[in-house]
């Protein structure tokens, strides 16, 4: 149930975003103090997930445009793919029990009491 859970959010969220945006500003001064900013020249945005890539690009004086591109369709680049989200999910469920394990060591008196006893009786025998 949980790797089926954080495979729908490897799907949905977005891994990696980059984006580039320039602003038309006055030069900053002399002393130092930041410039007045008067609004946007053009920005590219990209955003990478499951499915491909999203382009958003405005062009000086242009609207924005948003183009997505799906990742290819051979077998190669597919298998990546999804090798990308098992390691994803791998590193997310690793990450969950260590927690859980270390959060049931610290938190809960009895369990930890438990365990304690039973590693010590193990080890006697």
């Amino acid at each position: 149930m949980i790797i089926f859970a954080v495979m729908i959010a490897a799907s949905t969220v977005d891994w990696y975003t980059y984006s580039e945006t320039y602003i038309l500003s006055d030069p900053a001064t002399a002393d130092g103090t930041e410039a007045n900013s008067f609004g946007t020249l053009n920005f590219t945005r990209y955003y990478y997930n499951l499915e491909g890539v999203t382009t958003q690009t405005q062009p000086t004086g242009q609207t924005e445009t948003s183009v997505f591109r799906g990742y290819d369709s051979n077998a190669s680049s597919l298998f990546s793919v999804f090798k990308v989200a098992q390691a994803f999910v791998l590193v997310a469920l690793i990450t969950a029990f260590i927690l859980g394990f270390f959060l049931i060591l610290c938190f809960a008196d009895a369990v930890r009491n438990k365990l304690l006893f039973w590693a010590g009786m193990n080890v006697l025998r």
